[in-house]
């Protein structure tokens, strides 16, 4: 088989189970490539033009905000001065070049620019955490009911750059209705949306252009672009299983490290609920707890000890213990607090001897766009 058939068969089989089933948000006609104000941004003409509408707001919204409450803990995530909407932007257009929608034939976009091909860090990859068989096959999460499965964001660019590297082999992108990009790095930047992204997420109103909407919006695109970082083991900084006892144990939705995707997520969705002075109450704890769902998904100790409770197990691997704990004017009841930290009496030396600390990753992105 040549490298081309190769690598089209290995796409069927990487990233099938990402797509959602054809809902209205995938009938369309092609439309235009447009960007966003400052050119950064080229949003693909498969995305519906109200949608591409709702992306270019966003953007402009974040390049042009001033937040007067800013997060120190981003500043020092980002390595920015500041958390001013224009350098947060900077760091976004860093890592996301190309937006396209959720209806696309990734493999007809694709072809093969060079054959043997110079990558950094040749044959050094992440190591995939595998579920265990006492949980199931891996079947059970790559693959779930097709009626559940609805995108909301991928960073496409990253998981082809593995590929092209694993196949030792440059890809091309296709935009829809744009240009061919060779995908030299993962920082080449394509991320894809789908009908999730655009659907509502305001307690308050269903109006698809409202702040709490954007705000959801752009905290998954800084989670996303994360995934455009990292070298060698740290490429792409991949998700890692969750643990037993965690309400998402055995999906790829938590991250074993101390700066990754839902750190970053996580971090600016807590800035911008500090800083919505547009939302209702209502709105901001509805910002506030979609912060802390990706806090929790932070697993900050890896348990060694096999006899430890499931669920003990889980709420000690989390990071969501630890971050009501720091931020009490969540006003979190008690009851609900200890729940959280159930596993408080456990000092930290007695941590220490029965887990191993996550760490902070190399962010250091491999090749350039």
């Amino acid at each position: 088989m040549n490298v081309k058939l190769l690598i089209l068969s290995a796409v069927t089989s990487l990233l099938c189970f990402a797509h959602a089933p054809a809902f209205a948000f995938g009938a369309k006609t092609a439309g235009v490539v447009v960007s966003d104000d400052s050119g950064r941004f080229k949003i693909a003409g498969n995305i519906l033009s109200t949608q591409q509408q709702f992306l270019q707001q966003d953007l402009r919204f974040l390049q042009t905000k001033k937040f007067s409450n800013p997060d120190s803990d981003l500043n020092s995530l980002m390595h920015i001065s500041s958390t001013n909407g224009d350098l947060m932007e900077s760091w976004l257009a860093d890592r996301v070049q190309i937006i396209v929608g959720e209806n696309l034939d990734v493999g007809k976009s694709l072809s093969v620019v060079q054959e043997g091909y110079g990558f950094e860090n040749p044959g050094v990859f992440p190591t995939q955490e595998q579920p265990s068989a006492a949980n199931g096959s891996i079947l059970d999460w790559l693959l779930p009911k097709k009626d559940s499965v609805v995108m909301v964001m991928q960073n496409l660019g990253a998981a082809l750059y593995m590929l092209g590297k694993e196949h030792n082999a440059l890809l091309g992108f296709k935009v829809p209705n744009g240009d061919l990009v060779a995908i030299s790095s993962p920082r080449t930047g394509i991320i894809q949306v789908g009908e999730g992204l655009f659907q509502n997420h305001d307690p308050d109103s269903k109006n698809l252009d409202s702040m709490s909407n954007r705000l959801f919006r752009l905290a998954t695109f800084f989670h996303e672009a994360h995934h455009s970082d990292g070298n060698g083991q740290s490429l792409s900084f991949e998700h890692a299983l969750c643990p037993a006892g965690h309400l998402y144990a055995g999906y790829y939705a938590c991250d074993r490290n101390l700066n990754g995707p839902y750190t970053i997520g996580a971090t600016v969705m807590r800035m911008f609920a500090s800083n919505c002075s547009e939302c209702s109450v209502k709105q901001i704890e509805e910002l506030q707890l979609d912060s802390l769902d990706s806090f929790s998904r932070i697993i900050v100790q890896t348990m060694n000890d096999p006899t430890m409770d499931a669920e003990e197990s889980a709420q000690m691997e989390s990071g969501e213990c630890q971050y009501v704990l720091a931020h009490p004017e969540l006003k979190i009841s008690a009851q609900s607090v200890a729940k959280i930290c159930m596993s408080q009496d456990i000092n930290a030396e007695q941590i220490a001897k029965i887990s191993t600390s996550s760490t902070i990753w190399d962010e250091q992105p491999e090749g350039s766009r």
